[in-house]
């Protein structure tokens, strides 16, 4: 068969002309170890589920609901005790340790050290007083008194004992002692906030004595009260400074009796947790559970979950190798959709099975609903229906496409249902089913705003899906289903919301350029384009003739039509460094290019490629976008620059290499379409006869110049693409040359010979075009 593109028989002809890229033998070694992980956690979480399975074949319990009537006698099959749920038990634990009242300790020796403080006091003051006693007997008196008092205070009533007669001294003494007996039998505290600490109302004493927190007096208190009997029986006798001197002394051998004892109190309290029981019902084998033709009541629900969950720990002691073997039977078909997912992939979707981080990435993705089902199924604390698995269908169909979108909910949905003992596949289907909602809501989805149909139908889905697929002979409490549709509506609720959170995430860890970032990148109002358009206004004109070539081009060989236009907006943004050395923004004003050697010029046009790409980067540009501006250019030679500098070489030989762009060469489709068009864009408007035999020609020389020079080697466009892509180029062109009907005036000046000015400087732009601007 013919080939309709011209150079195809040249590729015929040159063995190996066209280069594939092939991976390296350790290429493979990253994703390998991610398929080895994958494929060993999902065994081990079906392993380690075959004790958890609730599934008993030889006895099955009636799906029961509080308040429903029991359709038979529910008696125990063996002897078992039911224990309490963990929180009632530590609820009853600390409602026990609470019963017990703080123990304080009444030490009733606490005024003998009073009066033995006293007696050491006097006594000593009694030797001190003598005229005849050494100093290191004063000493040694001195440090026998106890520390409480200073011996400020000491001097003060050794003092006031020498000025009185020698009884005044005993009568103090046994003054304060006497005062000190009739309050022997108070409950001397530090303070009132020292009982509160404790206790608000109550407390006992070592013998068992329950005392009031009123009862208690403060030392402060009873300081007040010693030292108003002690001024009633001296106020005569003694000045205010003398009193304050007793007072002193007063306050500072008075202690509390009332100590809390932590040691015993908590002990005490152990002793109450530890005697709270760990059941909540004990059954004898063949007891009795409930009633037949009676109301189930929340108690012997509690009981028939836990006897459940004993039958199935049993059964799994008895038969462990029948459980085994029902737990390596799911994961053979958890791995089996594994694989279907790989086999898709490698051969429908090669970009993701050759990229780490993509095939990083959709694990991640697909990960986050069997984790959370894993835990449902383990812990029993999650309800089945708050498992997000449209958040993956939702987020893998924005990053990557919607066949992989329904391919991935299927498999995932199928995973978590096999997790889900006892509902059989029921919850596959609604998960599926409202999965497949949430791909079709969001496959065209172009800004964030548009999630608000994903969160309207995906709830509707899981609501009607949940009542539709319910066993109404065996379940009919509409209050219990109406609470799994309000669960499953929350969740088909909240999945899109937490898409939108993770996707700006996972694009930047990832690297990965979403259909929504490129639509916001391709507003004209983008700060960057207006610099473009600024700064280097042809390239700005130029660019949006690029991007609409682009985006047909890619849009009929199946490539990313948004990424070729949005690419070709920016692939030029480093011209705004320089605008003035390239031929569109020149205006036809003096070429730069006249005045600087080849060497140079090559420099100068070649740094629009890296200085476009740090740009890119400072603005925050998607990596997909980066690898457009690095790419745009390829390897190629800029032609009329090398015959410059060959020109002025002579007969010596020039280096290509100087006069090449750095690359690297198209690695993607997109950036081998972006490069084809940038071409074709700049070479139309070198054209003298713009017919279309003559475009299609220039069009077909370009491509095929292309594809001699090796530059589209690397990436993925085939010779039938190519093809495709020169037929969808020049329509557009056609279009673009389009001539319009001349206005009156401009007959008259074209009938006397004359010019116009715009035609004159169409024909100047044109001929520097085709000076440098080809390469």
């Amino acid at each position: 068969m013919k080939s309709k593109f011209p150079f195809a028989k040249i590729t015929q002809k040159k063995k190996g002309l066209i280069q594939v890229k092939e991976k390296k033998k350790f290429d493979r070694i990253p994703s390998l170890f991610l398929l080895f992980f994958v494929i060993v956690s999902l065994s081990s979480t079906y392993i380690s589920l075959a004790s958890k399975s609730a599934d008993w074949v030889e006895y099955s319990f009636p799906n029961l609901k509080e308040g429903d009537i029991s359709p038979k006698r529910e008696i125990a099959l063996f002897d078992f005790n039911v224990p309490k749920p963990e929180r009632q038990l530590a609820e009853e634990r600390r409602i026990a340790a609470n019963s017990i009242l703080p123990v304080f300790n009444l030490d009733e020796t606490v005024f003998d050290e009073i009066n033995s403080h006293i007696d050491s006091l006097f006594t000593v003051i009694g030797f001190l007083s003598e005229k005849d006693i050494s100093d290191s007997v004063r000493i040694t008196l001195l440090s026998s008194i106890p520390q409480e008092i200073s011996l400020s205070e000491i001097d003060s009533v050794l003092k006031i004992i020498e000025a009185g007669d020698k009884s005044l001294a005993k009568k103090i003494s046994t003054t304060m002692k006497e005062s000190f007996e009739n309050i022997s039998e108070l409950l001397i505290v530090p303070s009132k906030i020292y009982v509160t600490n404790f206790t608000d109302e109550l407390f006992v004493l070592e013998n068992g004595d329950t005392i009031s927190v009123e009862m208690t007096i403060e030392v402060d208190a009873v300081g007040d009260y010693l030292m108003f009997s002690f001024q009633n029986e001296f106020k005569d006798l003694f000045s205010e400074n003398e009193l304050r001197t007793f007072q002193k002394i007063i306050l500072s051998v008075i202690k509390p009796n009332l100590t809390f004892d932590n040691g015993k109190t908590s002990g005490l309290r152990n002793n109450a947790r530890d005697s709270v029981p760990l059941y909540s019902a004990s059954f004898k084998k063949n007891e009795r559970i409930i009633d037949a033709n009676v109301p189930v009541t929340k108690k012997q629900l509690e009981i028939l979950d836990y006897l459940k969950k004993e039958i199935a720990e049993r059964s799994f002691r008895e038969k462990r190798l029948s459980h085994y073997a029902i737990a390596i039977g799911k994961a053979i078909i958890g791995l089996g959709l594994i694989g279907i997912i790989v086999i898709y992939i490698r051969l429908y979707r090669r970009k993701i099975y050759d990229t780490f981080s993509h095939l990083l990435l959709l694990v991640f993705i697909s990960s986050l609903p069997v984790i959370i089902g894993f835990y449902t199924a383990w812990s029993g604390k999650v309800p089945e229906f708050l498992i997000p698995v449209a958040i993956s269908a939702i987020l893998v169909t924005i990053l990557y496409d919607t066949e992989m979108g329904i391919l991935v909910s299927l498999c995932v949905s199928l995973i978590v249902s096999s997790f889900v003992s006892g509902a059989g596949y029921r919850i596959g289907v609604i998960y599926f089913l409202s999965s497949c909602v949430g791909v079709f809501t969001v496959s065209r989805v172009r800004h964030r705003k548009e999630f608000y149909r994903s969160m309207l139908l995906i709830p509707l889905t899981m609501a009607v899906s949940i009542a539709a697929t319910n066993d109404w002979i065996t379940n009919s409490s509409f209050t219990a289903v109406g609470y799994d549709i309000f669960l499953g509506t929350l969740n088909g609720f909240f999945c899109p919301i937490l898409a939108i959170g993770l996707l700006p995430l996972l694009e930047s860890l990832f690297k990965v350029t979403t259909d929504i970032t490129l639509l916001e990148l391709s507003d004209m109002n983008n700060p960057l384009l207006r610099e473009l358009a600024v700064k280097a206004p042809g390239t700005y004109s130029s660019v949006l003739v690029v991007g609409t070539l682009a985006e047909t081009a890619a849009e009929k060989v199946g490539a990313n039509p948004l990424l070729c236009r949005v690419g070709s907006y920016y692939h030029d943004i480093g011209k705004m460094s320089n605008p003035e050395y390239f031929i569109e923004n020149q205006m036809g004003g003096r070429n730069p290019h006249d005045r600087i050697s080849p060497h140079m010029s090559a420099l100068v046009i070649a740094s629009h490629v890296k200085e476009g790409y740090e740009l890119g980067v400072k603005h925050g540009l998607p990596e997909a976008v980066l690898d457009l501006i690095k790419q745009h250019h390829g390897t190629s030679l800029m032609q009329l620059i090398y015959h410059k500098a060959e020109e002025e070489a002579g007969d010596e030989a020039v280096d290509d290499s100087n006069f090449r762009y750095p690359g690297p060469k198209p690695q993607t489709r997109e950036a081998g379409i972006i490069m084809l068009a940038d071409l074709v864009e700049a070479a139309r408007r070198t054209v003298n006869e713009r017919s279309p035999g003559r475009l299609k020609v220039l069009i077909n020389t370009i491509i095929e110049k292309r594809f001699i020079d090796g530059e589209l080697n690397e990436c993925e466009l085939t010779l039938k693409d190519l093809h495709i892509i020169g037929e969808s180029f020049l329509p557009i062109l056609v279009g673009s040359q389009h001539g319009r009907i001349k206005y009156p005036w401009q007959k008259e000046e074209n009938s006397s010979g004359k010019k116009s000015d715009v035609s004159n400087s169409s024909n100047i732009v044109s001929k520097e075009k085709n000076k440098i601007d080809r390469g």
